[in-house]
């Protein structure tokens, strides 16, 4: 399980750590994904995300590894860069912007609950990683 920010340096670090041993350990691992945005940028991105999950896991994952391969165009351009991501991923912006407008409150609700689950278990910011009851703060290699 992955606690995690779009807009953390240290998480960019680790997702790609986390591609790796997934892409090393093919249908082997189950990875866990809980978004703990520290700011409206991060929590956009989110949602976008969210939304990309809602209609084709296979590219949302596409654009999870775009969002963070780009963290830093990103962050200085928020929605321009979501919706190129978002057509370089192979999804049409218009739809994903439009599903966020129309169910941002359901995507809120779940940011919260993967923030009070981080809160819960005393983490204090991004990232830290559960592995078998292990748990592994920062971006290691």
């Amino acid at each position: 399980m992955a606690f995690t920010d779009f807009t953390c340096s240290y998480c960019q670090k680790g997702a790609v750590s986390v591609e790796t041993i997934m892409n090393r350990y093919p249908g082997q691992i189950r990875f866990i994904l809980k978004q703990v945005p520290a700011t409206e940028t991060a929590r956009l991105a989110s949602k976008w995300f969210l939304a990309a999950l809602g209609q084709d896991a296979t590219k949302a994952w596409t654009y999870y590894a775009l969002l963070f391969d780009r963290q830093h165009d990103l962050v200085s351009d928020p929605v321009q860069v979501l919706r190129q991501l978002a057509t370089e991923a192979g999804f049409d912006p218009k739809v994903l912007e439009a599903q966020v407008r129309a169910k941002g409150k359901d995507m809120d609700n779940i940011l919260n609950v993967d923030t009070e689950d981080a809160n819960r278990l005393e983490f204090k910011g991004t990232p830290y990683y559960l592995v078998n009851n292990l748990v592994i703060r920062g971006a290691l290699p």
